[in-house]
């Protein structure tokens, strides 16, 4: 074989080798923007779920909004739909364990002003009377998804959750009554519909529980037990 053909050969063998090389072991965009989410959410547990370290309720919410902005940003530039579901099941599970991290410290906090004051709430000592176990099992299934939702990463389940709580002790002490109640129920589902609506199909059915439905739980079981108890 003349030489020069030989060296040309070689040559253009050693470009295949390094070119299948570094298709093999160079990572795709998509694959670094996956790792790095994952990174985010693991740094962000290990720095908030410190036993025993103090909640700082300010460092968790700008964590919180520096992780929606990291993953809505990378789920809008994904061009790969085939991703999509993977990065949006990646930010449902920063979404949980974000909520139990807040609803976690929310009840640190519970216990720390109980213990202090010895007392319970208005709404969870009217809660705490009721007897009749279908009654109370719907009490607790009320407390817990109140619990997630002032403790969830979006802003208008949190405020919903809060307001929620809210109107129940007012109509408690007498202040509102069921008709006020109902009407604050029902302007509050015709926005959170829509919300519920705009989100991905993976997180819709934990969307609606924590609005809709615990609206719902709130209007059908614990106002009546509230009433009953004035």
């Amino acid at each position: 074989m003349n030489p020069n053909v030989r060296n040309l050969f070689l040559c253009a063998t050693a470009i295949v080798v390094t070119s299948c090389g570094t298709a093999t072991f160079t990572k795709t965009g998509s694959d670094t923007q996956i790792e790095s989410l994952r990174s985010f959410h693991l740094a962000f547990i290990d720095e908030f779920a410190v036993p025993k370290k103090r909640f700082n309720s300010a460092a968790f919410d700008a964590k919180v909004n520096e992780g929606n902005a990291k993953f809505q940003q990378t789920i809008a530039n994904e061009k790969f739909t085939a991703r999509r579901p993977v990065l949006i099941d990646l930010k449902s599970q920063f979404d949980a364990d974000a909520a139990h991290l807040r609803s976690k410290a929310s009840r640190g906090d519970k216990a720390k002003r109980k213990k202090s004051s010895g007392k319970e709430s208005e709404l969870d000592s009217a809660l705490d009377q009721v007897g009749d176990e279908s009654v109370a099992a719907a009490m607790n299934e009320f407390r817990d998804l109140l619990a997630q939702a002032k403790g969830d990463t979006t802003e208008l389940v949190r405020q919903n959750a809060n307001e929620l709580e809210q109107r129940l002790i007012l109509l408690k002490q007498g202040k509102i009554d069921k008709e006020d109640f109902d009407y604050f129920v029902e302007n509050q589902k015709r926005d959170l519909r829509v919300f519920v609506d705009s989100q991905p199909a993976q997180v819709q059915e934990r969307a609606e529980n924590l609005t809709l439905h615990v609206l719902d739980i709130a209007a059908t079981k614990v106002v009546p037990v509230l009433l009953a108890a004035l």
